[in-house]
């Protein structure tokens, strides 16, 4: 016999875990300017994948950092890579620890984005989420494709 102390404490943990498997998206944070410069793409980003992006107020390097941390799927970038790693390590510095970049770390490129030559894209641990992968293969595709139409006229 089930104590009903057990149903409850079983009833909030599925109410609380259903939302996440029911599909609640990931949510990638950027700051401002790479949010405002990935703009034209971010409803296809979000509408073909289990992603969101939003931006944030938090430093660019600690945004970083939380994905090298595993606790974010990605972030938003739109300043040169080797610029958002000195940044996350400065973040991890001020926390009081010495930050060691994986070597699965990558940088995607949304296609076409760029400011002042510096591409914009996400940051991930590893590959992206695969729904994530197949959208930015599309934007790379049909980026081409237009480069490739204009150059035909």
């Amino acid at each position: 016999m089930k104590s009903p102390f057990a149903a409850i404490v079983l009833a909030i943990a599925t109410s609380v875990t259903l939302p996440a498997l029911a599909g609640e998206r990931d949510v990638v944070y950027g700051p401002d300017s790479a949010v405002r410069l990935l703009a034209p793409y971010v409803d296809e980003i979000q509408a073909k994948s289990d992603i969101a992006i939003r931006a944030s107020k938090r430093d660019i390097g600690q945004l970083v950092l939380e994905v090298i941390d595993g606790k974010a799927t990605a972030a938003a970038i739109a300043i040169p890579l080797p610029q958002a790693l000195a940044a996350a390590r400065e973040a991890a510095w001020a926390e009081g620890r010495m930050l060691t970049f994986p070597v699965s770390l990558r940088f995607h490129e949304v296609a076409a984005v760029s400011r002042d030559g510096v591409p914009a894209g996400l940051v991930t641990l590893g590959a992206a989420p695969e729904s994530l992968d197949r959208v930015l293969a599309e934007l790379r595709d049909a980026s081409a494709n237009r480069k490739m139409f204009a150059q035909q006229r």
